[in-house]
This record gives C-alpha cells, sequence and structure tokens, in this order.
C-alpha cells in the first residue's frame, strides 16, 4: 500500500509539472497580479502591481481592458499601450482610492484583460479582490437626546435619522427596545436601503397607556442588516414631565425622583401567623460625588414573638471607593448570599478591585432557629470590562464550611479576547482544592469557550464549558456544549443547526456531611429549525433528537433501588407569534415520539404533547399549560405508579389603571389539574395600590389557593377513592411614604407664569390667557405648564439658568432669558405667538438619473436679524416645517459634505402675524453623478 501510494504521489506530481510548463508555453504572455485579495478601508488608498512578461522571441504591443471593471481607473494606472521586447518583464503599479466611485461592494474585483493586433495567443483575463473591512458606516441621531410625552394625548413622537457614510448600500431594520409596561409602539417601521452617502428620517411614535402612571425610561434604538448583525445603536430618553419638576433630575429614573421610601404592612398568614413588616430603601446625596444607599427588611412574627432582619444593608459610596456592610449578595462562579462585609475600589472607569468578608447566612438577624448553618467566605476579585462592553473578571475564594466540615480555595478567570470586529472570543477557568476536616481531598478544573462569528448571511456561536466533579464552583460536574449556525435566506427567512449537550455528574467525598446526592443527567438535543416573518406575525419551526439519561445514586440505598434511565425520543417544536398595537398573542406546540423508554413508565413507544399558550391586550390576558406524558425523565419522579402523567393549566389576569392612574391594580386566576397526583388547584393573586397625595400609597395583597388530592387505598381487594382538600390564604396591607433624597446644600424653589403678552408691555394683565402644555426647559430640566400656565421647578442651588420653551403649542419668548437663582423666586414670563412655515426641497434635475435621491433628513435653517437660529429636517417629500414668531428671516440649507447643491442656497422672507407666508421652493440638484451631454 505504501508503495501504491508513493506512485501515485509521483504521477500526481508530474502530471500538474507538465500541464504548467504546457500552459506556460501555450500562451505568448504570462501576467499575474502580486497579490490576489487587498483588505481595504474606506477613503484611503490601496496599491497592487501587475507582473508582464514576453514568453516569446519576438517584440509585442499589447492594449489593456478593464472588463467593465474599475481597475484601470486607478490614481496610477496602466498606459493606454505596452511595449515588451523578446522575454521580456514589466511590472506596473496600480493604486486606488477607495471611494464611492470606485467601492460599491464589500468584495469587488479588479480584472484586466488584454488584446493585441499581432496573431499570438494571449491568457484569458485575470482579476484580484478587494476585500472591504467592517468599517462603522451607519450613524443614527436625533434631534434631541431626550423627549417627552405630551400630556394631552400621552404620545410621543420624534423622527430618527440614518445616514451611511460608508461606500457601499445598506439595507436596515429599525428596532426599538427597553420600553416598559404601559408604553407601546404605534407603528413598526419596515426594511430601509440607503445607498452610499444618502439619509433617511423614520418616523417614531408611541403612545402610554391612558390614566397610567409616570413614566421614564431609555429607549434603545438598533439598526439591523438582513442576517441580524448591529449596525448602529442610539439611546434616547422618554419620559414625562409635570408642572413640579425637581431641579437635576431630568436624566434620572423618577425612582431616583422620589428615591427613599418607608413602608409598613399587616401580614395574615391562614390565620394562624401574624407578622409586622417594616421595609425602607433608598439613597442619600450626601455631595455630588458621594452617596449613602440602604435598605431594611424586618419581620415581627407575634405569634412567636421572634424577629428577623434580612436584605439589609448600609452602602457608602465614593467617587473612587466604597463599602457596603450587612447583607451582600454576589456570583463569584460560587454563590455569596449572606451577612457580612464588601469593599470595592475604582482603579479606572472600567476596572475595579473588591474584597469580601461573608457569612454565608440569608438572615441578617434571626430569633427563629436556622436549619443549616452556612459557610465563611472571604474574597478578592478583580472586574474589568473591554472595549466592546465585555467583562471579565479574575476571583479567589477562601470557603470554610463547619457544617459540611469541608474548607475550600476557588480561583476563576473570565477574559473576553478581541478577534475582529465581526467575532467575538472569550476564555473562562478556574482551579478548586477541597479539603475535608477529616482528612479527604480533591483537586477540581474548570474551562470554557466561547465564540461568536458574522460573517455575511452566517451567524456562528458556540458556548462550551466543562468542570471536573469536584469542582467547587457553582457548576459542579458539569459539561455543556451549545453550538449553533443561522443562514440568512432573505429579510424575513433563515435557517439554522444546533447540537446542544448537557452532562451534570457531580461528586462529593465521603467525608462531606451535608451532601449525599450523586445523581447523574444527561440531556442531549439535535436541532434544525426555519424560521419566517411576515407582516405580524412570526414563525418558528423545529424538528429535533432528544436524548436523555437520568442516574440516582443514593449511598444510603442498596443498589437495587438505584434508577438508571435513559429515553430517546423525536420532536418538533413550533412557535407562532403575533403582534400588533393592542393584541399580542404566542403559542408553542411541541410533539414527540419516545420510542425508547428504559423507565417504563409509560410503556415505549408513547405519543407525548406540550403546549405553552398566552395572550394579552391592553385590558385582559390568558395563558395556559397542557403536558401529556412525560417531556423530561424527571418528571417520572412525580409520577404515581398508578397515574397518568397529564397537566391541564389555565387562567386569565387583568390590570386595571382607574382613577387618572391613582389606582392600580393586577389580578390573575388560576386552574390546574396535575393527573400525576391526581390535584386539582385553584388559585387566585390580587394586589392593589391606591396613591394619594404628598407621595402616599396605601397597598394590598392576596393570595388564595385551594387543592384537592384524591388516592386510593386497598380494601378487600379494590381500590377506594378518598379525596382530601386543604386552602392556602395570605392577606397583606400596608402604607408607603415616598420621599427624596436630602442635599448638603441650601436649595430653592423658582414658580414660574407664563401669560400672552397681547399688549407688549411685559406685564401680566387679567385678561391674557395663560396657555397650557407648554414644554419649558431650564437647562436641561423640563416641565409641562398647567391649566394656570404655571411651572415649578425645585430643589435648585445658586447660579444661572437659560430659559427656553419648546415650540410645540405656537409660543415662544423673545429671546433667550437668563434667570439668576439666589433665593425663592416668583416670575411672570411673557410669550409670542408664532406662526406655521412649510416650505419644499425640489429635484431640479432628476431626467437622466436612474435612482433618485432621498429628500429626508435635510437640514433647514431660519435666522432673524439678531442672528437667533432655528432648525428643522425634510421629511421623505422635502417637505419641512417651522413655528417663527413674527419678523424678517433668512432661509438656507445645510450642503457642506454632502452630495447635492441648492441653486438658490438663500432666500429672504418675512412672517407676519395675519398673513400667510408664500416660501419658494429650494431647488436640489444631485450631485452623486456628474452627466454630460454632448451633440454631434
Amino acid at each position: 500500500m505504501k508503495s501504491l501510494w508513493t506512485f501515485l504521489y509521483i504521477l500526481l506530481c508530474t502530471l500538474v509539472f507538465l500541464s504548467q510548463a504546457r500552459s506556460q508555453h501555450a500562451f505568448a504572455v504570462r501576467y499575474q497580479f502580486e497579490q490576489d485579495t487587498v483588505h481595504i478601508r474606506g477613503n484611503e488608498t490601496f496599491a497592487n502591481k501587475l507582473l508582464i512578461e514576453n514568453l516569446t522571441e519576438e517584440s509585442l504591443e499589447l492594449t489593456p481592458d478593464a472588463q467593465e471593471t474599475m481597475s484601470l481607473q486607478g490614481l496610477i494606472g496602466l498606459p493606454p499601450r505596452i511595449q515588451l521586447g523578446p522575454k521580456e518583464q514589466k511590472r506596473y503599479p496600480l493604486k486606488y482610492i477607495a471611494d464611492r466611485r470606485t467601492i460599491h461592494q464589500h468584495l469587488q474585483a479588479f480584472t484586466i484583460g488584454f488584446s493585441s493586433t499581432q496573431q499570438i495567443i494571449l491568457a484569458p483575463p485575470i482579476s484580484f479582490y478587494t476585500k472591504l473591512e467592517n468599517q462603522p458606516a451607519l450613524k443614527i441621531r436625533t434631534e434631541q437626546s431626550e423627549f417627552f410625552l405630551d400630556p394631552a394625548v400621552r404620545r410621543v413622537q420624534f423622527m430618527v435619522q440614518v445616514s451611511n457614510t460608508g461606500l457601499v448600500p445598506l439595507t436596515l431594520q429599525l428596532e426599538f427596545s427597553g420600553f416598559p409596561q404601559g408604553f407601546e409602539l404605534l407603528e413598526s417601521p419596515g426594511p430601509t436601503t440607503l445607498q452610499p452617502g444618502a439619509q433617511a428620517l423614520i418616523p417614531f411614535t408611541g403612545r402610554a397607556s391612558t390614566g397610567g402612571g409616570t413614566l421614564d425610561f431609555d429607549l434603545r434604538i438598533e439598526a439591523r442588516d438582513n442576517a441580524g448583525l448591529l449596525l448602529a445603536h442610539h439611546r434616547v430618553r422618554v419620559a414625562q414631565a409635570g408642572s413640579v419638576q425637581r431641579f437635576g433630575q431630568a436624566r434620572t429614573s423618577i425612582a431616583d425622583q422620589q428615591n427613599n421610601s418607608v413602608a409598613l404592612r399587616y401580614m395574615d398568614l391562614n390565620q394562624f401567623s401574624t407578622v409586622y413588616q417594616l421595609q425602607a430603601q433608598g439613597r442619600l446625596d450626601l455631595t455630588p460625588t458621594k452617596q449613602l444607599s440602604y435598605q431594611v427588611h424586618t419581620d415581627y412574627y407575634k405569634n412567636l414573638n421572634a424577629v428577623n432582619i434580612y436584605d439589609t444593608y448600609l452602602h457608602y459610596e465614593d467617587k473612587k471607593w466604597g463599602v457596603q456592610l450587612g447583607n451582600i449578595y454576589e456570583n463569584l462562579d460560587h454563590t455569596l448570599s449572606g451577612r457580612g462585609i464588601k469593599a470595592s475600589y475604582k482603579l479606572t472607569d472600567k476596572k475595579a478591585l473588591r474584597v469580601y468578608a461573608v457569612d454565608n447566612n440569608y438572615m441578617l438577624y434571626s430569633q427563629l432557629n436556622n436549619l443549616i448553618p452556612g459557610a465563611k467566605i472571604v474574597a478578592a476579585s478583580y472586574a474589568f470590562q473591554a472595549d466592546d462592553q465585555r467583562e471579565g473578571y479574575a476571583h479567589y475564594l477562601h470557603s470554610e464550611n463547619d457544617f459540611r466540615g469541608i474548607r475550600s480555595d476557588q480561583w476563576s478567570v473570565k477574559a473576553p479576547i478581541s478577534i475582529g470586529s465581526n467575532q467575538q472570543f472569550t476564555f473562562e477557568g478556574g482551579y478548586s482544592f477541597e479539603q475535608a476536616y477529616e482528612g479527604g481531598a480533591a483537586h477540581g478544573l474548570a474551562g470554557g469557550i466561547y465564540y461568536q462569528l458574522q460573517a455575511g448571511l452566517y451567524q456562528l456561536s458556540s458556548a462550551n464549558y466543562y468542570s471536573s466533579p469536584y469542582y467547587t464552583g457553582l457548576r459542579r460536574g458539569y459539561f455543556q456544549s451549545d453550538s449553533r449556525i443561522r443562514r440568512q435566506l432573505s429579510d424575513t427567512k433563515s435557517i439554522y443547526g444546533r447540537i446542544s449537550l448537557m452532562h451534570n455528574t457531580p461528586q462529593y467525598q465521603s467525608e462531606d456531611r451535608g451532601f449525599f446526592f450523586r445523581n447523574a443527567q444527561q440531556l442531549d438535543i439535535y436541532e434544525l429549525g426555519y424560521q419566517r416573518r411576515f407582516k405580524q406575525f412570526n414563525v418558528d419551526v423545529r424538528p429535533y433528537l432528544m436524548v436523555q439519561r437520568l442516574e440516582n445514586n443514593l449511598p444510603m440505598l442498596p443498589t437495587s433501588f438505584k434508577q438508571r434511565w435513559r429515553s430517546s425520543s423525536l420532536r418538533t417544536a413550533a412557535d407562532i407569534q403575533f403582534f400588533s398595537v393592542n393584541h399580542r398573542a404566542s403559542v408553542r406546540v411541541d410533539y414527540g415520539y419516545t420510542y425508547r423508554n428504559t423507565a417504563n413508565r409509560p410503556l415505549a413507544p408513547y405519543h407525548s404533547l406540550r403546549v405553552n399558550g398566552n395572550y394579552s391586550n391592553r385590558f385582559v390576558g390568558f395563558s395556559t399549560f397542557i403536558q401529556l406524558n412525560p417531556y423530561y425523565l424527571t418528571d417520572l419522579m412525580s409520577s404515581a405508579t398508578r397515574a397518568d402523567y397529564r397537566i391541564y393549566s389555565f387562567g386569565p389576569n387583568t390590570q386595571l389603571n382607574l382613577f387618572q392612574g391613582k389606582l392600580q391594580s393586577q389580578v390573575s386566576a388560576m386552574y390546574s389539574y396535575y393527573g400525576f397526583s391526581r390535584s386539582n388547584n385553584f388559585s387566585i393573586q390580587a394586589d392593589a395600590r391606591w396613591h394619594l397625595k404628598r407621595n402616599w400609597t396605601v397597598t394590598a395583597d392576596l393570595y388564595y389557593a385551594l387543592i384537592k388530592n384524591t388516592y386510593y387505598y386497598q380494601a378487600q381487594m379494590l381500590p377506594i377513592p378518598n379525596t382530601t382538600s386543604f386552602h392556602s390564604r395570605q392577606f397583606r396591607i400596608g402604607i408607603e411614604k415616598r420621599f427624596a433624597a436630602g442635599h448638603a446644600s441650601r436649595v430653592y424653589t423658582l414658580h414660574l407664569t407664563f401669560f400672552d403678552d397681547q399688549n407688549n408691555n411685559g406685564v401680566r394683565d387679567n385678561d391674557e390667557a395663560t396657555p397650557e402644555g407648554l414644554l419649558i426647559r431650564l437647562d436641561n430640566n423640563v416641565a409641562f405648564s398647567d391649566h394656570k400656565g404655571q411651572v415649578k421647578f425645585t430643589q435648585m442651588t445658586d447660579g444661572t439658568y437659560t430659559l427656553q420653551v419648546e415650540n410645540n403649542r405656537g409660543w415662544t419668548v423673545q429671546g433667550p432669558i437668563r434667570i439668576t437663582v439666589t433665593k425663592n423666586k416668583r416670575l411672570n414670563i411673557p410669550l409670542v405667538k408664532t406662526r406655521a412655515l412649510t416650505g419644499k426641497v425640489y429635484l431640479t434635475n432628476a431626467k437622466y438619473q436612474a435612482d433618485k435621491p432621498s429628500l429626508a433628513g435635510i437640514r433647514v435653517w431660519a435666522v432673524d436679524r439678531q442672528g437667533k437660529e432655528y432648525s428643522t429636517l425634510t421629511d421623505a417629500s422635502g417637505t419641512y416645517l417651522f413655528y417663527l414668531p413674527v419678523g424678517a428671516y433668512t432661509l438656507s440649507v445645510s450642503t457642506e459634505g454632502m452630495p447635492f447643491r441648492i441653486e438658490n442656497p438663500s432666500i429672504p422672507i418675512i412672517v407676519k402675524e395675519h398673513k400667510k407666508t408664500e416660501v419658494p421652493d429650494f431647488r436640489y440638484q444631485d450631485e452623486r453623478r456628474k452627466i454630460g451631454i454632448k451633440r454631434f
């Protein structure tokens, strides 16, 4: 066999050599590029070299041809005629600039062929390729960084401007997220294609539930391409302002505006136990860089005359360091959930050191018996954040557990590694040493690799983790590998494959006094999927193979009682989701055929089904769950021998906002039948919050459950049914008080009244109106005027502030207003009416253009005689809208750096009070492509 393989290898090399020799002599000229692929960046130069060799004994003349590419249109190109002497070689440098004229694809060919008037044989054209590196080519911005709900209709609307600054076309889909319950998106914008240099305005309209509570949140705007890759993102704040605004809190959440609260509650448990609860939480701003946070939870059990204190701490934080005393909850690949101290120090904005000393008992103080005492832990952590916002760490942890008789040391690290703009790689590792007080010892190791790749229409992700049986981390004796690849077929369709392996085989030392269970579990899934989105529906179908193994190893039981079960199933899951402005629904159906089940409950083969369903609208919702026959092997652990495994569960729910949001309530009910235990369960849960004046709130919570069980006992060799029932009831009522954090310096209140100054005397007369709903901005703080035209800014410090009236009601102020605050003030602010002014940008030279440019997002300026500037943006039709006070203005369009020019760049106008202003159109000339017309 070795001789045969050697002979075939020599024969193959000989054939390749003869074919190359023949090809070299078949053509008169040989030419090749120095580089096959050139990596380029936008607006930078790139180069290559062309080698040409005359293989004949005579002089030749060649004429290059670009083969319909840009290969001859460079900064340095080939001459129109190339002279080659006998056997002569020449090298020609080629240099280009990666601009929109040259590059129009991510992977672009530059091809050169040659022709000659002489009777010679020329090789076919050759090519080299440019690969455009991924650069942030898409820009997203909005006119402002924050927008406010119109108090009259509880809506917010603004325009999102997207610009393609790259070299190739982009097709993008805007996605909005981060909005809370009670806020909904009224329209979902479709895909938008932007040519290089183009921009577009995409409207966003959202609505808050009528009568709902106060909203204040960060809205995340993401632009993704056809493959789902994130192109750019932007954040804006959407808030609701009233007529009273606490100063300095415009950019923080409503919870922070009154970020301190105290609550006293009474709870009754089944008439057998009465509990009084005291809860408090909040933050005190000691200085602009120093805060003191606190949290208190105390329960007093009247019947037992005992107190429990839990989830309670004090946390002081400065610009560089902080310390927390009380309950500590952290995840260091080992649970910290107890009482102790945590100290932290910030090295930079993205790096920090932390140390811990914790007694791992949940209760900070308890007069009731703790059944299992926890470990005593000391730990240190170094945490950092990479440039792409991924987090990494290095932890050390030492634990002493007297109850189990185990001490351990554990080291763990996690490091994100940058390997390219379209790839992510993360490494994780750990080592532990566990020693029993009675002499046993065990070493543990852990490691993980996580990888993501975005390559064109393909997405690949793989998460892999392994820890040895005695590793002391959270994932003890754990192996998991989850890899999937997705291929985008179109904007609305994709296919994918997934392999998921999960094996859990923890082990514990025989000297470990707290852990005797050594259960082994395996769950492997091999899955294919097809996803399709059309209109308001999203459908996902996934056939898969599921293999399971379950082994119970209880040291105190004989071998005959140990369970070793295996099962294999062929299954198909289908997810269907529907989303509209007022309705949301989803259903997941998972059907399977189990062809092997060594537990023999039920006997294989058998069919099984799982159904999850949810529906909700603005008023009510409904949820259901159905399961027929076991899905997991662990389901058999709860099933009686004679009972079928059936689960039926369904129930409605509703949310109520009454009396203009003062009363908020949620009610849900659920009925469940469990066939494996023959039990019928009914439960109802309700809570209500009544908001009173001065930030007082009355709360009430109710939970009631009724459970009926049926079991059989043998009487004269016949099974006799017997039914038992019991109920559980919990009721809680309380009162809360919210208040603002204190300040270290003296603060003042500014009370403003806005009025229509009809006679221009600057003094408010009795017959002059006070407009409602004006958006008033004082530096970065905003408030809406009430029905009396009044707003109030509180908690103001010494300083000078600039007042503006956002022009959404046809009013403005004459000139900028500067207000100096050194004490409490009341001011009357005169207003002047504005006039609506509408104009248009008109495309003039589209006759010879294959595609028309987008007229959206063009900025138009209006400047009055005092130099005050107003600006707005055009919509998709080129129309723009101003609200301007009466006066003379000059209108102009910004064209710097844009692929167009305006024939009439400056238009003088005069806005009159009772007369419509005629505005000439701006004449737009597209300069993306120069077109010359020659007459012959």
